[in-house]
């Protein structure tokens, strides 16, 4: 049986950040929600039947994130965690082990969605050395004694290596520019995955959440999870989620309607890779300096210059980021190309401003709306 290694490369550490999370007082039953989207269809559905909590508090990193020992214990006591896949969350492991000690029910809002990598979204928009993409880095086993093997750099955060044992170990990377090492990591702590046999699937994008059409499904599935929970508010439950899924699939149709009447259908992105779920079902070209889809990732140089000489070429007056994220790398191609940045909101958690205002995901995906109708000149009819 193989066993593949993932770990976000760049990370040198977790982030140990304590967290209260967000509670309400409503009925016995708690449900925990690892991102925004789910505590807001937790929220839409079932809001006045559970006690709706969310892990993160505004304005943090949902990437870096790691449950503190007090939000474990707060979750193991719970009935309910949804997350959205062992990827945008590495430390869903330690839920999935105690999952039996303790009896409160996992929902991987992945499992239902239709994933897709890297490549999916950035056939041609770099003209990438291959050579030095498929570089080869060196790793020592710290918990093991000095045993090394070889590391394949998959997909820019994601990396796999056969032999090790599930659970977690801490690595040390050399990266290297063709055989000489130019940079050693600190050690890293890092989980493993068991038998993961695809190697595209397991690099697959975490951010499902950024369309409608995937909001529908993962309500779907939320739905059941509720009703499960709480049989007695079946009927509430299933309308309001009529309601919902119905007010997501008007919001699916009118990014339809805006991208089928716009003149440009090329999304700059200066922020990192949330958004490819986005571009892929409404068959705009991304365009992005980044490698991979952690917050965590660094853009080449060459890239950027390609992205900012793609920009200039085709007089693209506008360039998208993202709120939350540090607008650094989006700073400086707007410099160079003039370019006015339009800010979209990833969804994944909210600033505590938006947080406290109560914006909910059919407002980010409003908010988004509008933007793209600037950014991509749309044309009205």
């Amino acid at each position: 049986m193989k066993k593949w290694l993932m770990v976000l490369i760049l990370t040198l550490t977790f982030t140990l950040a304590a967290c209260d999370g967000e509670q309400s007082e409503n009925g016995d039953i708690t449900v925990y929600s690892s991102l925004f989207p789910q505590y807001d269809i937790v929220r839409a559905l079932a809001g006045d039947y559970v006690n709706n909590a969310f892990m993160l508090n505004p304005g943090v990193d949902a990437h870096t994130y790691e449950p503190s020992p007090r939000m474990v214990a707060d979750v193991l006591s719970s009935d309910a965690l949804i997350y959205t896949n062992g990827f945008m969350e590495p430390w869903i492991t330690t839920f999935v082990e105690e999952q039996e000690n303790y009896k409160y029910r996992l929902l991987n809002l992945s499992d239902n969605i239709d994933t897709i990598s890297y490549d999916d979204t950035h056939h041609d928009n770099h003209s990438h050395d291959h050579g030095a993409e498929s570089e080869i880095h060196t790793f020592k086993r710290l918990d093991r004694g000095e045993d090394e093997s070889v590391l394949a750099y998959i997909h820019g955060n994601y990396g796999y290596m056969e032999g090790l044992q599930d659970g977690s170990t801490q690595v040390v990377f050399e990266l290297l520019h063709g055989v000489e090492p130019y940079y050693e990591t600190p050690p890293i702590n890092v989980s493993v995955q068991d038998d993961v046999k695809d190697i595209e699937q397991a690099a697959f994008d975490p951010h499902i959440w950024t369309t409608p059409r995937n909001m529908i499904q993962m309500a779907y599935d939320i739905e059941a999870l509720l009703i499960d929970l709480v049989p007695a508010h079946e009927t509430s439950i299933a309308q309001n989620a009529d309601a919902y899924r119905s007010e997501l699939e008007s919001l699916h149709q009118s990014f339809e309607h805006i991208i089928s009447h716009a003149e440009i259908k090329t999304f700059m992105l200066g922020g990192h890779n949330a958004m490819g779920y986005f571009t892929h079902e409404y068959g705009l070209e991304m365009i992005n300096p980044y490698r991979g889809f952690s917050t965590d990732s660094a853009p080449t140089s060459q890239a950027i210059a390609e992205m900012i000489d793609r920009m200039n070429d085709n007089d693209i007056a506008h360039l998208f980021s993202e709120h939350i994220v540090y607008p650094m790398v989006a700073d400086t191609i707007s410099e160079e190309t003039g370019a006015d940045i339009l800010y979209l909101h990833n969804g994944a958690n909210l600033g505590a401003d938006d947080f406290d205002y109560g914006m909910t995901m059919l407002d980010i995906f409003e908010h988004n709306l509008k933007q793209m109708k600037i950014g991509l000149r749309y044309e009205e009819e």
